[in-house]
C-alpha cells in the first residue's frame, strides 16, 4: 500500500504568508471599505462626553437668555427661587425650576451632529437663534454655558453647543423643553405657597369689613386672644385653601383707580418661620377679582377662587371644636370615677319572678 506525500513545508509556510498578508490589508483598510461614515465617526467622538456633571444641591443660579430679548436670572437664595429680572425680584415657579435641577445634573452629549460653524443655524444653535443657558454653582463665574437649538426628530434631545467648543452636540434629553420659558412664564402664580402645618398666627379680617379676629397656635392647637381653644379644622381648611390660591395673571403697571388696592385692606395675614404671607383683595372687573400680595405685587383673580374666605364665618372660626377633657383618673380605683349606683332595689337589674313575689 502506498504512502501519502506529506504536504511540503515550504508551500505551508508561503500560505500562512499570504494569508497574514490579507489580515494585515484588511486592517489597513486603504480603501476605507471598514471605515465609518464621517457622520458616524463624528457621533462616536461626542458620546460620554459630560456637559454639566455637578449635583442639583451645588446650583446657586441659573441665567436664562432668549433670542432678542434680555437675559434673566433664577436665584437660590436660602431654600427659595426667585425669578430676577426688569430690576425686580419674583418668587419663582418651584415646578419649572425643580425640572431644571433634575435634569440638567449629569448631563451629557450622546454624540456629535457636525463640528462646522457654517451649519450652526441650520442647527439653531448660532448667536442669533440660539436659547442660552448658564449654569452658576459658585461665584459669578458660570460652570457652563450651553447654546440650546430645536431638539432632533425624537424630540428626546437637543442640539447644542457647549462653552467655547466646536462642536454641535446632541445632548442627553431635550434641555429646550426645559427652557423654552419667557420671564413671566418663571414668576409662580402661588405667590402665597406655603406649609400651612408651619403657620404659627393668623389674622383674618371678617368679609363684610367690621372687624379683624386673631389666632396664634399654641403647641398643636388655635388659640383666641383669650386663650380659648378655635375651631382646628375650619382654621386649618382656609390656611389649606389660601396657601392654594392661584393667581389668573400678572398686572406689572396696575392703575390704582381700577384695581384699588391701594386703599384695600389686608384679608389675611399668616406668619410662618419662612416668612409672612398677606392678601388684599381691591377692585373687581367682570368675573375677576385684583388683589395683591405680601410684596406688594398685584394679580388678577377668578373670584371664585375667593369663595373660601368670603364665605368665612368668624364666629364659627373662634368656637372651639376640640373635645373636652375626659375624666380623670380615681385616685383609689385608677380608673374613672365611677357614677353614683342606683339603690340595691334595682341595683341587680329586672327583679325575678322569686324577687317580685317578696
Amino acid at each position: 500500500m502506498a504512502q501519502k506525500k506529506k504536504p511540503n513545508r515550504m508551500w505551508v509556510l508561503l500560505g500562512l504568508l499570504v494569508l497574514a498578508g490579507i489580515l494585515v490589508f484588511l486592517a489597513a483598510d486603504p480603501l476605507g471599505l471598514f471605515k465609518p461614515s464621517a457622520q458616524q465617526q463624528e457621533q462616536l467622538e461626542g458620546v460620554n462626553k459630560v456637559l454639566f456633571g455637578s449635583t442639583a444641591k451645588d446650583i446657586t443660579a441659573f441665567e436664562i437668555k432668549q433670542p432678542a430679548e434680555a437675559s434673566f436670572r433664577l436665584v437660590k437664595e436660602k431654600d427659595q427661587w426667585y425669578a430676577v429680572g426688569d430690576g425686580k425680584k419674583y418668587k419663582a415657579d418651584l415646578e419649572k425650576v425643580q425640572k431644571l435641577l433634575d435634569d440638567l445634573p449629569g448631563l451629557q452629549a450622546d454624540g456629535v451632529a457636525t463640528e462646522q460653524p457654517a451649519k450652526y443655524p441650520d442647527f439653531e444653535v448660532d448667536d442669533a437663534k440660539a436659547i442660552q443657558l448658564s449654569i452658576f454653582t459658585t461665584g459669578d463665574k458660570p460652570e457652563t454655558k450651553l447654546y440650546i437649538g430645536k431638539a432632533d426628530s425624537t424630540y428626546q434631545s437637543s442640539f447644542v453647543r457647549y462653552n467655547q467648543d466646536k462642536p454641535v452636540y446632541r445632548a442627553s434629553t431635550n434641555v429646550k423643553s426645559l427652557v423654552g420659558f419667557s420671564f413671566r412664564d418663571y414668576r409662580t402664580k402661588q405667590p402665597w405657597s406655603f406649609d400651612p402645618m408651619l403657620a404659627t398666627s393668623v389674622e383674618v379680617l371678617d368679609p363684610k369689613g367690621v372687624k379683624t379676629l386673631t389666632f396664634t397656635k399654641k403647641g398643636e392647637f388655635w388659640q383666641t386672644p383669650d386663650g380659648k381653644n378655635a375651631n382646628q379644622n375650619s382654621l386649618k381648611e382656609m390656611l389649606k385653601k389660601f396657601s392654594e390660591i392661584q393667581v389668573a395673571d400678572f398686572i406689572d403697571n396696575p392703575d390704582d383707580k381700577v384695581t384699588q388696592i391701594s386703599t384695600a385692606p389686608v384679608a389675611i395675614r399668616v406668619k410662618t418661620p419662612a416668612g409672612d404671607y398677606a392678601l388684599k383683595i381691591g377692585g373687581k372687573e367682570s368675573s375677576d377679582d385684583f388683589v395683591a400680595d405680601q410684596d406688594g405685587f398685584v394679580y388678577k383673580i377668578y373670584q371664585y377662587n375667593l369663595n373660601f374666605y368670603r364665605e368665612l364665618d368668624l364666629a364659627k372660626l373662634a368656637l372651639s371644636d376640640v373635645p373636652k377633657e375626659q375624666p380623670k383618673a380615681d385616685a383609689k380605683t385608677g380608673g374613672a370615677k365611677e357614677a353614683e349606683q342606683p339603690d340595691e332595689g334595682i341595683k341587680g337589674g329586672i327583679k325575678s319572678e322569686a324577687d317580685k313575689g317578696k
